[in-house]
């Protein structure tokens, strides 16, 4: 009986021992940002722990790098149980990760980051300006915005799609590619960005006079400038009196008893060409690589992104005649996408012309991710790559939270079992379907 009664005492002073003297481990208590945060917003967060303790240290970091209070416009005030976060006045600067850490006398230590987005309206950096450029010269021009998410950048060229991105480059420019350009800003807030600027073009020709007996004089002056916007008719010998040669040009052809000399132009001048603007994956796609006139010699090929493209490869048929040589798909894949250039040869010379083809794609998977199982304290990365053109926006939401985090990868460091849950990752891009995947994540002691 005796001994019954002390089994029962030590069972309680056991149970008792558990329930109050075991020791809780550090944990930071989760926050969020929202993700309708504007510019100009205030914005606060709190840093602080799960359960009760004295003697924590905390301290806030930006993309992983220590904040030092009323540096960038960013206020931290510490006490003994908190760290409070406050940015009176959001600019773009502010746009990052931000992570709370709390420490314990006894060395212990936790940290929780959460991502401050804020969607901003596109703003220039840098606008294209006019260009003057002799033919053949490389020109190169710039067009760059700031916001969130990134700008994306197009190119159009008397409204017709030219090119995607910040730069617009011509190697070696020519005299078809003068004229009035445009470059399109937009990320989906706020109204799009645009400007027009004029690529002007100089180049040398030969200059021809007429006389009044019949019989026409060929000269080239050495450095005479022509604008682009004074036509040659066909090619042909100019005949207007408005021209007189100067005394220092050099007669390179004289009395020739017809009353116009044709120019016979032996460098073949390359037709241009273009791509549908917004072509659709399995729609057929046809292009002819040909010239402006025909001149001895001549030999045709096709570049893709300046490979040369032979028969059947990346799926593409080519046809030669000729007068020209066309490529044609039947039906339009994701890799087709690319810069495609028509090259022309002769023995005299070459030339070239380049425009983009592009595809655009509906979401669809790189990385699909999976259900996960793993031990309390580990980390933990969850991953959802998707693919498509325009270039997909991917976004995670929870069951155990409201907050949503942009971004393929989802990142847990000494995981809680609190965050236990399914996890959704969706891809957008305006084309097609969005796709989504749940999975679950599975946490055991």
């Amino acid at each position: 009986m005796l001994k019954g009664i002390v089994t029962l005492v030590s069972l309680t002073l056991l149970s008792i021992s558990h329930c109050f003297g075991s020791k809780q481990t550090l944990r930071v208590k989760p926050f969020a940002f929202s993700d309708e945060l504007q510019l100009g917003d205030k914005i606060d967060a709190l840093c602080s722990a799960k359960y009760s303790s004295s003697n924590l240290a905390f301290s806030w970091l930006k993309d992983g790098r220590p904040i030092n209070s009323g540096s960038g416009g960013i206020l931290v005030e510490n006490s003994h149980h908190f760290a409070a976060l406050i940015i009176s006045h959001l600019r773009v600067e502010h746009i990052g990760n931000y992570t709370c850490e709390v420490r314990s006398a006894t060395g212990d230590q936790d940290r929780y980051t959460a991502a401050l987005v804020a969607r901003t309206p596109p703003a220039w950096s840098t606008k294209p300006k006019d260009f003057r450029s002799l033919v053949g010269d490389r020109v190169e021009a710039l067009c760059d915005a700031t916001g969130y998410p990134p700008p994306n950048v197009t190119w159009f060229r008397e409204g017709a799609l030219v090119n995607f991105g910040k730069l617009l480059v011509f190697e070696r420019i020519r005299k078809s590619s003068a004229g009035s350009y445009s470059c399109h800003v937009s990320n989906g807030v706020g109204p799009d960005l645009a400007t027009e600027f004029t690529i002007s073009l100089t180049f040398y020709e030969p200059v021809y006079e007429r006389y009044a007996g019949g019989g026409v004089k060929l000269y080239r002056q050495k450095y005479l400038k022509v604008s682009r916007h004074l036509e040659l008719v066909d090619c042909n010998a100019r005949h207007s009196s408005e021209f007189r040669p100067e005394p220092h040009e050099e007669l390179i052809a004289y009395e020739i008893k017809t009353t116009l000399v044709k120019r016979q132009a032996s460098v073949p001048q390359v037709k241009n060409f273009s791509f549908p603007a917004e072509a659709q994956l399995g729609q057929r796609i046809e292009a002819l690589c040909s010239v402006k006139f025909n001149v001895p010699g001549l030999a045709f090929a096709w570049l893709k992104d300046g490979s040369p493209i032979s028969e059947n490869s990346h799926g593409i048929v080519l046809t030669e005649t000729r007068s020209f040589l066309a490529f044609s798909i039947d039906a339009l894949k994701p890799s087709h996408t690319g810069n495609y250039t028509c090259v022309a040869r002769s023995p005299s010379g070459r030339d070239s012309f380049t425009a983009p083809l592009v595809a655009y794609t509906a979401p669809y998977w790189h990385t699909v991710p999976e259900d996960t199982y793993i031990r309390t304290g580990s980390t933990v990365e969850l991953k959802c790559e998707a693919e498509g053109y325009p270039p997909p926006e991917v976004k995670w939401t929870s069951s155990v939270s409201r907050d949503t985090v942009r971004g393929s990868r989802l990142l847990f460091e000494r995981i809680s079992k609190d965050e236990a849950g399914e996890y959704t990752c969706r891809a957008e891009n305006g084309v097609g379907q969005a796709i989504e995947k749940t999975v679950s994540l599975m946490i055991s002691n």
